[in-house]
């Protein structure tokens, strides 16, 4: 069963709340895909400014591509966690 702390009292995550994780999670991952992608494909000095461009260069930046990769399977994998603990919750129900 899941908890979460709350004033010093164990309270149920409810179904709602596994349900918010598991998209914000999921979501989030593939957000992150996204960002790999563009990492692996653009060059350094095409990237968008938030994604850290490199003025006048032709080299990718795949180590951030990597990195992204693998945080967005992370995300992906505890977006499975959470949604295998909600199953798990709506089973208990009945």
């Amino acid at each position: 069963m899941v908890f979460a702390l709350e004033t010093g009292k164990n309270t149920a995550v409810s179904r709602r709340q596994l349900l918010w994780i598991t998209f914000i999670l999921g979501a989030a991952g593939a957000v992150l895909f996204v960002i790999a992608i563009i990492y692996f494909v653009a060059p350094a000095s095409d990237l968008p400014s938030i994604l850290g461009r490199i003025q006048h260069s032709n080299v990718h930046r795949s180590r951030r591509g990597t990195a992204a990769v693998i945080l967005g399977a992370l995300l992906w994998i505890l977006a499975g966690a959470a949604l295998f603990a909600l199953r798990r919750k709506s089973r208990s129900l009945y």
